[in-house]
């Protein structure tokens, strides 16, 4: 639910707090989400870069980093797909 929070900062903590925590078999979740503002995208790109400390990217979400890095117009964004990479 919080991924559908009115308020962009609780959508952007809940996408990272995800890459702490979620299981590989739930990463469908990261996949399937689509990023509609700055703050989404920051969230996104540092919750795969967790999934990364975790060991647990696969190709898709590495293809997502890709994207965040070369498309998004947030700076924390590209920060953490180039961390990701």
């Amino acid at each position: 639910p919080a991924l559908t929070d009115a308020d962009p900062m609780v959508r952007r903590e809940a996408l990272e707090a995800l890459g702490k925590t979620i299981r590989k078999e739930d990463l469908d979740v990261l996949v399937a989400f689509q990023p509609t503002d700055s703050l989404a995208e920051e969230g996104l790109a540092w919750g795969i870069y967790r999934l990364g400390v975790r060991g647990l990217l696969d190709s898709v979400l590495i293809q997502k980093t890709l994207l965040l890095l070369t498309e998004s117009g947030s700076m924390q964004a590209r920060l953490g797909a180039a961390h990701t990479l």
